[in-house]
């Protein structure tokens, strides 16, 4: 039989509130010890997690979040004896509001050592907990057909998210880049300081047997020098995606659509450019370190035309995009192919394009994490009265560091160099960012 993959019930074990009375001296070493047993989950060091967690609860015996963690790390060393003496030790000591996803853990070991009778009982237990209640019900199906329990996934009325961020830094040429495009570059030539605060909002829930997800966010660019103050912006997005089965099946589908609008102080903060996009999606997942993800995108773009007709922007554009994301030892990494047609109304901007993304990302001990990506591709403007052809490449590097989990910094360097055949259009930029975000 397979072994349970401790990822997606961690992944749905922190979207839980543990709200339940405690010493300020246990939360802050029950924080503590969580900080040391991620780090070696991430390194997959679970024995070194396991010796962390018994430490630690041979102190503090009533923490039943470790006790359940426990379980799990257990349950990927196949010490599935061991792993049912955690799960109990969990339910004993947890609060209402959490015994049931426990129950279910504990079934899901148990499944391993053909307890068959006691797993059925743990199982009609965890029906208890509405948002537990479909899981354990496929669970009870799978286990009478001798099959294993699928992962735990939680039904969750409704999850509204709240954040906010603020990044400040250096641009060595400030210019402008309509939203998913390379055709509509234009650039100050001038450096200046920047200063780029945003909200955002989002709304999960499940919906028709799937998950919906809805985002919006809105940013303001504001330049310190007076000569790019004409590309202070005002960014609007929205975006909303429905995914049937998510995190029930290997390969799921969905459909997304997505509306941004960008607004230039250019003489006061006029319109300058609206995108609204449609997709489908697909997602295949290999294994917990290993999926593909596949979208055709359906792009629509309005510009404020103006002046030469065969310089107008506004059009339709199609598309494909694909990525591969795995994890190698302690790295995740990522590449991928885009390609996109753009049709629009003046012929200088007509175009199709292809980028290839690739990324890597590692962690740098306790709470630190370091990333690296590139993107490189080529634009041909296929009737473009100059035969113009643009080559980008644009490598960007980045530090993080995670206080809680509710609040990040990081440290950004990005260069950004297009080489194109008309020479007005060629340029080279550097960037560079210090950010701070902060979760609701």
């Amino acid at each position: 039989m397979k072994t349970i993959k401790i990822g997606p019930l961690l992944f749905c074990l922190s979207l839980i509130s543990f709200t339940y009375f405690a010493r300020a001296d246990e939360v802050t070493n029950r924080e503590i010890i969580q900080t040391f047993v991620n780090y070696h989950l991430s390194q997959k060091e679970f024995s070194e997690a396991e010796e962390k967690l018994v430490n630690h609860l041979n102190i503090d015996s009533k923490d039943s979040e470790r006790w359940n963690l426990l379980g799990l790390v257990r349950v990927e060393m196949k010490k599935y004896k061991e792993a049912d003496e955690a799960f109990e030790e969990a339910a004993n000591t947890a609060p209402p509001e959490v015994k049931c996803v426990y129950y279910y853990n504990h079934a899901a070991a148990l499944s391993k050592l053909d307890r068959q009778a006691e797993v059925e009982t743990l199982l009609k237990k965890a029906m208890a907990d509405d948002r537990v209640r479909d899981s354990a019900r496929a669970a009870l199906d799978a286990v009478r057909n001798g099959q294993e329990p699928p992962p735990l996934r939680l039904i969750y009325p409704g999850q509204f998210s709240f954040g906010t961020s603020l990044m400040a830094g250096y641009d060595s040429n400030v210019q402008l880049i309509a939203i998913n495009t390379l055709d509509s570059i234009s650039r100050s030539d001038t450096a200046s300081y920047v200063v780029i605060p945003s909200v955002r909002a989002g709304y999960k829930k499940d919906f028709y047997n799937g998950l919906m997800d809805a985002s919006t966010n809105f940013t303001y660019s504001y330049y310190t020098n007076s000569e790019t103050s004409k590309f202070n912006s005002v960014l609007g997005a929205l975006q909303a995606r429905w995914i049937p089965d998510y995190g029930r099946k290997p390969f799921v589908w969905g459909v997304n659509t997505k509306v941004n609008l960008i607004f230039l102080n250019t003489d006061g903060y006029k319109f300058y450019n609206w995108n609204q996009g449609f997709g489908l999606e697909a997602e295949w997942t290999h294994s917990a370190n290993s999926k593909t993800t596949f979208e055709i995108p359906l792009r629509l773009q309005r510009f404020d035309d103006v002046g030469d007709s065969n310089n107008f922007r506004t059009g339709v554009a199609v598309g494909a995009k694909g990525s591969h994301r795995f994890r190698l030892k302690a790295s995740q990494m990522s590449a991928g192919l885009e390609v996109e047609r753009v049709w629009t109304r003046g012929g200088n901007y007509k175009s199709y394009q292809y980028t290839v993304p690739v990324s890597w990302a590692r962690g740098l001990g306790r709470n630190w994490i370091g990333s690296a990506s590139l993107r490189a591709g080529q634009v041909f403007y296929i009737e473009s009265a100059t035969n113009r052809r643009d080559t980008s490449l644009n490598p960007t590097l980045a530090v993080n560091k995670i206080f809680t989990s509710a609040f990040t910094t990081s440290i950004s360097y990005s260069y950004t160099r297009n080489i194109s055949s008309v020479d007005s259009a060629s340029y080279q930029k550097h960037n560079a960012f210090l950010a701070a975000n902060y979760e609701f």
